[in-house]
């Protein structure tokens, strides 16, 4: 069986998906918006923007290990009225 293929159904990984979020998220709540992030080495906490938390997860060398605490909706068109 290949690789990505149940009963000849194509499903997609998990890790696709996330990135399919994580872009969508980016262009609806917009690049802008600050994240708070934890930098598990440091355990420090820190405040970075959604498009340095996209090219973070996208990136496949990361020299550290971040972790969203929360993804804020509010605000944004996620939110219906």
């Amino acid at each position: 069986m290949n690789k990505g293929f149940v009963q000849g159904i194509q499903i997609r990984s998990f890790q696709y998906e996330v990135h399919i979020f994580m872009i969508y998220f980016a262009i609806i709540a917009g690049s802008m918006r600050e994240l708070d992030v934890i930098d598990v080495a440091e355990e420090s906490d820190m405040k970075i923007l959604m498009r340095e938390f996209v090219e973070y997860y996208n990136n496949p060398n990361k020299d550290r290990i971040l972790n969203v605490i929360s993804l804020e909706f509010s605000n944004t068109k996620f939110v219906f009225p």
